[in-house]
């Protein structure tokens, strides 16, 4: 009796398929919102010192946020069931940080006009702008009753642009100084990746994609230090690099076709929505350049620094499929 209910389980799981697809001369589209907290490598622009001579203190980073997004997608299932095309569009609308400090200030910053350091407060403000399209075909490569796997390969435009001013207000009060930097980010190159999908039970599946591209990229910085004894306006000449970008998620999806459950397999007629959820990483390798200064006895000593673009968090997932 135990075989016989072990073996009638065996075969319960053993058929249900992993679905998380279209069928085939099937059309889907989907929208995603995304709710992300960025980061880059350098967000410290000033210590804050318990003595007005020596540093001693704590080096303060400018405000993280949570920012909202939203990513568009088409698809199509081709009739010979093992390729498919997409096109995606992921944007994070521009978005701004800020923090203030107060106290005895030392500028992080170097610039050749170094004189923002004293009591005084000092203001961070960052915009930040970000999206990148894709264009994909995809190819079955492990299919399986509960576990499939697709490879995908492709093409990716990106860009990234990031404004940054720092603002130093002594005290007592006298002339303010300002930094400005910016930092723009164009990039297109072949992307490929991977899409995953486990059966869990019924309508539910683990879901999971990891993508990374090479992108051939065009960066420009500026720095400006209006109204110093050094007035500072430079810019590099725009230089193309290879930049690297990658993107992982994993989340839990749920299928239901409009007139009743259908996991087993195609459908044939009707609408078919799914819903997912889940977690999301998205790097820009090097994708934001700033350039600074050595000292401010050295004109025209100055290097570039460049600096990871980072972005995770939760997204939500709607699609349709007919």
């Amino acid at each position: 009796m135990k075989k016989f209910l072990l073996g009638l389980f065996l075969f319960g799981i053993g058929t249900v398929y992993a679905f998380n697809d279209l069928c085939p001369g099937e059309y889907g589209l989907s929208a995603e919102w995304l709710y992300m907290i960025s980061s880059i490598d350098q967000p410290y622009f000033t210590i804050v010192s318990s003595s007005a001579t020596d540093m001693e203190g704590e080096r303060k980073a400018n405000a993280q946020g949570w920012h909202s997004g939203y990513r568009l997608e088409g698809r199509y299932r081709f009739c010979n069931e093992e390729n498919d095309f997409l096109v995606r569009w992921t944007h994070i609308p521009e978005f701004k940080a800020q923090k203030a400090a107060s106290g005895n200030l030392f500028v992080v910053f170097t610039q050749p006009d170094n004189d923002a350091t004293g009591a005084g407060e000092m203001t961070i403000r960052d915009k930040t702008d970000f999206y990148y399209f894709e264009a994909l075909f995809g190819q079955k490569a492990i299919e399986r009753r509960r576990f499939n796997v697709a490879l995908q390969a492709g093409i990716q435009f990106c860009h990234l642009g990031f404004k940054e001013e720092v603002t130093f207000i002594p005290d007592p009060l006298s002339n303010a100084r300002s930094l400005e930097m910016e930092s723009h980010f164009w990039g297109i190159g072949p992307e490929i990746g991977a899409d995953c999908t486990y059966c869990l039970m019924d309508c539910w599946d683990l879901v999971g994609r990891g993508s990374v591209a090479f992108l051939a990229s065009r960066r420009e910085a500026k720095f400006n230090q209006p109204g110093a004894i050094k007035v500072v306006d430079v810019h590099n000449e725009a230089y193309w690099h290879l930049v690297p970008a990658g993107n992982l998620r994993f989340g839990l999806n749920y299928l239901r076709e409009q007139k009743g459950f259908n996991c087993f397999g195609c459908r044939f007629g009707g609408l078919t929505f799914n819903f997912e959820a889940g977690y999301e990483f998205i790097v820009c390798h090097k994708g934001v350049e700033r350039i600074y200064f050595v000292d401010e006895l050295n004109d025209g000593q100055s290097f570039n620094e460049e600096m990871d673009f980072v972005l995770h968090g939760p997204y939500v997932h709607l699609g349709f499929a007919f």
